[in-house]
């Protein structure tokens, strides 16, 4: 018997009183410890559903016999006592309503120390988590309101949760960060695009709602990703050029025309100058001829008097020198922001800060203006997809 494990058995129970939730035999007046089934358990559902979710078994079905030194056993049944049992070896017995009997509970922790009898009798939904997660075992356990999670940095999205739970001391280099969050029964979409944000970085998120009236709740599910398309990345080229003059105006969704013969001049003026540019565009009322570097200083001059700009695009200017040149025709405004609340913010519940320039676009079509902003450095897929769900475009430059 030293060194055995208890466990849960489908046997027929040993004990005299067969329907009793708890008995202990082998003593006299064991039948005084006989304890009368109680109303349904609070919560009881959620509970299951949430350790469950945390890896942990939920046993409630079939009878666990304790065996004593002093001789005899104690017998529980645990469609009605439930037990908890954590990977770490921990096993919670869990007692709703108060109705196991204080000696039997220091019989059962005195001979089996991995087992731990857990009165959640009196305690709210938060007050039943925190008990049973205060004797889990887990490495650490920790309230995620006072200092919550945040997520990187040039989009740094912060996270509020009741419970952040790191399961070993190797929690933290494998990544197995676990966030237990209360939401509303049903979060709006930028809540619910901040909890796949998490979970497509590697922070597993457990949100529940609960229902106080009804003393139950249920894990809130975050939608299917299958069928969502990957954001395209949108990256400014490095070099200048005409390929950032390329990106730069399909960004901003200006038309540009590539291949066109411009005749300036004519019989009155004596002459015809034939010029084909690599591209012509129009921005700000105004049209524009692209010169990488090509074209001499008097050709440049002769557009100019017949009404045309020059954008120059050399090979040895970046990619953000261009395409700030673009925003400055295209008379759009840029605005330089650090740790800009875009999302949520208060008692929201999540916030979302962007590091970037803010530009406002026309949309295509004329539907709805568009809002992007420019960051410096490599953005995450998964961040390019929060801020697509939150209504934002984001272009590394």
């Amino acid at each position: 018997m030293s060194g055995g494990k208890p466990g849960a058995e489908l046997q027929p129970p040993k004990s005299p009183a067969r329907d009793a939730p708890v008995v202990e035999t082998g003593r006299k007046g064991a039948e005084g410890d006989v304890v009368p089934p109680r109303a349904r358990s609070p919560y009881r559902g959620l509970l299951s559903d949430l350790f469950n979710a945390l890896g942990e078994k939920w046993v409630e079905r079939g009878t666990m016999y304790l065996p004593l030194p002093a001789g005899g056993e104690v017998v529980i049944r645990l469609d009605d006592f439930p037990v908890v049992r954590f990977s770490g070896g921990v096993e919670a017995l869990l007692d709703f309503h108060g109705g196991l009997p204080k000696r039997v509970g220091e019989a059962i922790t005195g001979t089996w120390p991995h087992v731990r009898v857990v009165s959640l009798s009196g305690a709210g939904l938060d007050g039943m988590i925190d008990r049973i997660l205060n004797v889990s075992g887990y490495h650490s356990v920790k309230e995620g309101f006072s200092r919550p999670l945040v997520i990187g940095e040039t989009v740094s999205v912060s996270l509020p949760a009741r419970w952040v739970i790191l399961r070993t001391d190797q929690s933290l280099l494998s990544g197995d960060l676990v966030l237990v969050k209360e939401v509303p029964e049903r979060p709006g979409e930028e809540l619910m695009a901040v909890l796949r944000y998490a979970r497509r970085v590697g922070i597993r998120v457990l949100p529940y709602a609960a229902d106080p009236d009804t003393r139950e709740g249920f894990l809130v599910g975050l939608g299917e990703e299958e069928t969502v398309s990957t954001p395209v990345a949108l990256v400014v080229p490095a070099a200048g050029g005409l390929p950032a003059v390329d990106f730069g105006l399909a960004f901003l969704g200006i038309p540009a025309r590539a291949g066109d013969r411009l005749r300036i001049g004519g019989k009155g003026d004596g002459f015809q100058l034939v010029v084909q540019p690599e591209r012509l565009f129009e921005a700000g009322g105004r049209k524009y001829v692209v010169d990488t570097g090509k074209m001499a200083p008097a050709i440049r001059g002769i557009l100019k008097e017949s009404g045309y700009d020059v954008f120059p695009a050399g090979k040895d200017d970046t990619g953000r020198e261009v395409l700030r040149r673009l925003l400055s025709a295209a008379g759009i405004p840029a605005a330089e922001r650090k740790e800009y609340l875009l999302a949520g913010g208060g008692g929201s519940g999540y916030a979302v800060h962007l590091t970037g320039t803010f530009l406002s676009l026309p949309a295509d079509g004329g539907g709805k203006p568009r809002t992007a902003v420019l960051v410096r450095g490599k953005v995450h897929t998964a961040t390019r997809a929060l801020l697509r769900d939150l209504g934002v475009e984001i272009v590394e430059w």
